[in-house]
This record gives structure tokens, C-alpha cells and sequence, in this order.
């Protein structure tokens, strides 16, 4: 192959991985928004599980009567659902995390003519 049909075929391929770096972005920048979508609508819930939760706490002073026990059984059961509302927030950020990390990576591989892919 003459040397110049080997530079052009060497841009078109710089090109074309540039391109599949952009694209990559835009993908994980969709994922991460919707990441904080549904960080959102987590959060919104942990608002609700708490504000539960101290409500019942309240009330359970009031309450003193064979009826308590479920009562503290209903209490259990929002403090777990709270926890694992809480593991969803954590793993939220920690996918939030590795999303900025391989945005970051793409944008030098654009920059500075990487890969392409892995």
C-alpha cells in the first residue's frame, strides 16, 4: 500500500475510533443521567421511609397495648426497607463513580488519539 493510501487509511481509523469514543460518551452520559433519575426517586423514598419511621416512633409512645408489638414489628420492617433503600443510594454513587471515571477515559482517548476500545 503507497504511503499516502496508508495515511488516509490511518486517519479514517483515528476517525472512526473517535467517533466510537464520542458515541461511547453520549451512552455512558445517558446512563448516568438516568443514574440520577433513579438516585432521585430513591431519595424521594428514603424521605418517606423516614419521615415513616419517626412518625411511627412518635406514635409508638402512645401506644400501649397488645396491639404494640405489631406495631414494633411494622417499625422492623420499615427500618429494613430503609436499609435497603440505603444500599440502592450506595450503589447508586458507586455506579455514578465509575461512570465519571470512564467518561473521563474516553474524552482522553479523544484527545489524544487512544484505542479506541478495549
Amino acid at each position: 500500500m503507497p504511503p499516502r493510501a496508508q495515511t488516509k487509511h490511518a486517519l479514517r481509523l483515528e476517525r472512526q475510533q473517535q467517533q466510537w469514543a464520542r458515541n461511547e460518551i453520549t451512552r455512558l452520559q445517558a446512563e448516568r443521567h438516568a443514574l440520577v433519575e433513579a438516585l432521585k426517586g430513591t431519595t424521594a423514598a428514603h424521605k418517606a421511609l423516614v419521615e415513616t419511621l419517626e412518625r411511627i416512633e412518635t406514635d409508638s409512645g402512645r401506644w400501649q397495648s397488645p396491639g404494640a408489638s405489631s406495631a414494633g414489628s411494622y417499625a422492623d420492617g420499615v427500618k429494613e426497607e430503609m436499609e435497603r433503600v440505603e444500599r440502592q443510594i450506595k450503589e447508586c454513587h458507586r455506579r455514578w463513580d465509575e461512570l465519571g471515571e470512564e467518561i473521563e477515559e474516553k474524552h482522553v482517548e479523544i484527545a489524544f488519539g487512544g484505542s479506541g476500545g478495549d
